[in-house]
């Protein structure tokens, strides 16, 4: 086998081997609108009846921002990300009839956040996101409860995802 070969059959596998375990060749570092990469995310607050919501919007927000290579900063950092939980419902989707009593079989729980970011160069955007999750009913109610957080915790998740998505792309939606 010439060298040449040999060089070539190298490059191939190395390049196989790249794009085979996950490794991507572009850069990994996000961007805010204004061309910065460090962002403070303050503590979400939230309207809704469950206390655990803001804590773990929060913490999906900063887990998020670290996926996107964007560098958490403290407070003294001018970009930062403010956001709030509006609420968190749940909406029967199926009844049943059952002993003589309608009861839930499946329910969708809807979360609304308000997010505001406010950039570097004191520009502010504003947007809504909002989310839903089917979840079915259990037999108990302590079941049911544990279900709907469940579907709550991954629609906040979900969020947290399409928010970094929407603050790292370099054009507005329309």
């Amino acid at each position: 086998m010439s060298a040449r070969a040999h060089s070539g059959l190298t490059v191939f596998l190395a390049g196989l081997l790249a794009f085979g375990c996950g490794y991507r060749f572009v850069s990994a570092a996000g961007r805010l609108p204004d061309g910065g990469q460090r962002i403070a995310i303050d503590m979400a607050a939230s309207r809704s009846t469950e206390p655990w919501a803001g804590p773990h919007l929060t913490a999906a927000l900063r887990l998020e921002a670290d996926r996107a290579g964007l560098l958490l900063a403290g407070e003294g950092e001018r970009a930062r990300l403010r956001a709030r939980v509006e609420r968190i419902d749940a909406l029967p989707r199926a009844v049943a009839l059952q002993a003589g009593r309608f009861q839930t079989r499946e329910q969708e729980i809807e979360v609304e956040v308000s997010l505001e970011l406010i950039l570097a160069d004191g520009r502010r955007r504003d947007f809504v996101l909002r989310e839903r999750q089917s979840v079915l009913s259990a037999p108990d109610i302590r079941m049911t409860l544990a279900n709907r957080e469940m579907a709550a915790r991954l629609a906040l998740e979900r969020i947290a995802r399409t928010a970094m998505r929407r603050m790292t792309r370099r054009f507005d939606p329309p």
